[in-house]
């Protein structure tokens, strides 16, 4: 795999986030998959391990570290933007783009989205 593969962001968004922000990241050219309708939160963590893809959520269940160790998830985006409000979502997410230029930036980190800004902590591995 080269380097510019490796480096892609990819993400996964549950099923939960506004529709919205996969438009816009495909709009980007950015590799985006919708989760599997109905998917679990162990399945979408195994997902993202699996495909080193982002997992991009309002489930605060990701937010706990002692539940996900960088052995079974790659990254989270957890979101604390509401939904209803896409634009700040959008503007948000780009603004976190920006900053974050590989998958890389991302691997095995928990970053929280909130209007206009974000911070990011470790997983932390078992």
């Amino acid at each position: 795999m080269s380097s510019s593969a490796r480096s892609r962001r990819r993400f996964l968004l549950d099923e939960n986030v506004n529709r919205a922000l996969y438009s816009f990241l495909k709009g980007k050219g950015v590799d985006v998959r919708a989760a599997p309708p109905g998917a679990t939160d162990s399945r979408l963590a195994a997902l993202s391990h699996a495909e080193r893809r982002i997992l991009v959520t309002n489930d605060s269940d990701f937010g706990n570290t002692a539940s996900y160790s960088r052995e079974r998830i790659f990254a989270v985006v957890l979101l604390r933007i509401p939904q209803e409000r896409a634009q700040s979502l959008l503007d948000s997410f780009s603004l976190l783009l920006e900053a974050r230029q590989r998958n890389t930036d991302f691997a095995g980190t928990i970053t929280i989205l909130r209007e206009g800004r974000f911070e990011t902590t470790k997983i932390p591995k078992r």
